[in-house]
């Protein structure tokens, strides 16, 4: 079994349990190997600033769903390639990605934000997902359905 995400120097082999042990400030990097989490999908609902980065456009990564209740939570990708089946950005959740390439994991990938969760994208950031699904505005970022969602948005 691959190692596929490390915070600091302590290793995790599915990026499940990564986001379990991640704590407030930390960074998880996704390594770049042949393997796929497309079938799980996980809810982050811990309150802080958390940063995912890593070049892993082999890794099929599972759904991410930002969700906090009671807090703020704020995950920014920043500086990465990665394959993702689905980001959602729902209560009090912010995503920022930031000079990073996101491409699609499945055929039914989907960008959303919804209730009052927002994705800001900057910087030479570019996000490839054919979606499905409904349609969300909220925030700096439209989230499409049934279309290709490819956008390159350079704010410097």
């Amino acid at each position: 079994v691959d190692i596929i995400a490390r915070i600091d120097s302590v290793y995790f082999y599915t990026v499940e349990d990564a986001l379990k042990a991640v704590e407030d400030g930390q960074t998880i990097t996704i390594m770049n190997k042949k393997g796929s989490e497309v079938g799980t999908e996980l809810e982050f609902s811990k309150t802080g600033t958390f940063t995912i980065t890593g070049y892993a456009p082999d890794y099929k990564m599972p759904i991410i769903t930002v969700n906090n209740e009671t807090g703020k939570t704020v995950l920014n990708i920043a500086d990465a390639t990665l394959a993702m089946a689905e980001i959602d950005a729902r209560k009090n959740a912010t995503i920022n990605v930031v000079d990073s390439v996101i491409t699609g994991a499945n055929g039914d990938d989907i960008v959303k934000a919804y209730y009052n969760g927002v994705i800001n994208v900057s910087g030479e950031s570019e996000i490839d997902t054919p979606s499905t699904g409904y349609t969300a505005y909220n925030g700096s970022l439209p989230a499409f359905s049934n279309s290709l969602f490819m956008f390159i948005i350079d704010v410097s």
